[in-house]
């Protein structure tokens, strides 16, 4: 997970400029909503600017940076149901993380340490696309649904993104915007396998341990699978680099594509060049045992070596 970095105005302009009656649109839906003090179904007109959020994002899910297909320009399959418009704070009610079944799959011991958020969710922040992403269909539906774990207090009442997030203290991160806390600064990269920084304070430790097991960042085999392929193509091109030939340059505009922040698994990959310069013997290791498991998808491979 990296963030994608971009200002509210930016972000409204992008929409603007691709659906221009969807601001105003927004502004009628979110006060009957508010006076209801809910959104009903059929309310929705959040996937008319989801092709905003699939660009912005570079196709890939803002949550577990997974691929996702480009809209097709010639009008066959786009691809766009494998993609939703997430509300990063829930519409209509917010339900406890984690349940007990979660709780004892992950070994999850710092449950109690976190809260939830207001009960009778955001239906304030329900047109706000400054409380919007994309993400995937197993991050959205299957993980994420209606939960939002915090440290702080809920404060059903604040509409701004910043103030929520102070006094809230969400356990996960928003990644699009210019606000909040940036992924990169709590995950740490052992090839395609993560886990909190070391020099992490209390409240960002379970941080970043919540994020790891809320959307199951590192026992996912489509994602351990999609950073082994990526680790091994990056690694070559790592090598390529080194070389005083023509080769060099065209590996050199490859790894700044696979680094970009738009690009699929970015995170692990930057984790990856990092390692690639500090210990060049050990992400030699890291790339022989991603190979394996591309092809053998056996999980004791990608074991993390000290």
């Amino acid at each position: 997970m990296i963030r994608i970095a971009i200002a509210e105005r930016d972000l409204r302009a992008r929409i603007a400029a691709a659906e221009p009656t969807w601001e105003s649109r927004a502004k009628e839906r979110a006060a009957n909503a508010v006076a209801k003090r809910r959104v009903d179904d059929g309310d929705g007109i959040w996937s008319d600017i989801k092709h905003v959020f699939m660009e912005l994002q570079g196709w890939k899910c803002m949550y577990c940076e997974k691929p996702m297909p480009r809209p097709d320009p010639n009008g066959g399959a786009s691809g766009k149901v494998e993609y939703d418009v997430e509300h990063f704070r829930p519409k209509n009610r917010v339900q406890p993380w984690p349940t007990e079944r979660v709780a004892k799959s992950r070994s999850i011991d710092y449950a109690s340490k976190l809260k939830h958020g207001a009960a009778s969710g955001y239906v304030h922040l329900a047109f706000d696309p400054w409380n919007y992403g994309v993400s995937c269909k197993v991050c959205n539906s299957e993980l994420k649904g209606d939960r939002f774990p915090i440290l702080g207090k809920a404060a059903p009442r604040s509409k701004r993104r910043r103030e929520l997030d102070a006094k809230e203290r969400p356990c996960l991160v928003l990644p699009i915007g210019d606000e909040g806390h940036d992924p990169e600064g709590l995950l740490e990269w052992h090839g395609p396998t993560v886990r909190p920084r070391a020099d992490l304070g209390d409240d960002d430790r379970v941080r970043a341990m919540a994020l790891i097991d809320f959307f199951e960042l590192d026992t996912r085999q489509d994602l351990l699978l999609g950073r082994c392929v990526a680790i091994v193509l990056l690694h070559d091109w790592l090598e390529d680099a080194r070389l005083d030939s023509q080769l060099r340059v065209e590996a050199e505009a490859c790894i700044e594509q696979l680094l970009a922040d738009q690009a699929t698994f970015a995170g692990c990959l930057r984790g990856y060049r990092d390692l690639y310069r500090r210990d060049r013997e050990e992400a030699l290791q890291w790339r022989q045992r991603a190979r394996r498991y591309a092809a053998s998808k056996e999980p004791e491979l990608l074991a993390m070596m000290p």
